[in-house]
């Protein structure tokens, strides 16, 4: 009985530290574990984003721009994103985006994304981007 208990011990505290672990390493995003469940995509910023001002808990005004357009993934797949900036990007950038979900029926929400030169998207890509 009493070594039961200890192996039911061991084990326990096994999966309390194995826990603790994988708390820390998402907040620190060690290993890229952010990153899991997400692809990548390319957008191109055709339009300004649509502009919403907010108040914090002070009172102060902050703008966000928010942005819905279409997404292709390396093979020219299409989905759709919505995602927001606290400034409003630059026309025709491209940004590569990491998309939680690919719905091609409604809008994904992106972890993520950032600036990348036109010839860092991938042909098929920029072909249905350049449209």
């Amino acid at each position: 009985m009493k070594r039961n208990l200890k192996i039911l011990g061991i084990i326990l505290a096994a999966v309390l530290i194995g826990i603790i672990i994988l708390g820390v390493a998402e907040k620190n995003n060690f290993l890229g574990m952010k990153k899991w469940g997400t692809k990548e995509y390319y957008v191109q910023i055709k339009d300004n984003g649509e502009e919403y001002i907010t108040k914090n808990t002070e009172g102060e005004k902050s703008v966000l721009y928010f942005y819905k357009t279409d997404a292709y993934n390396k093979d020219g797949k299409q989905i759709k994103v919505e995602f927001h900036s606290d400034k409003n990007l630059k026309l025709d950038a491209y940004l590569l985006v990491l998309a939680f979900s690919q719905d091609k029926n409604d809008y994904n929400q992106i972890l993520s994304y950032e600036e990348v030169h036109a010839d860092k998207v991938p042909s098929k890509a920029k072909e249905q981007l350049d449209k």
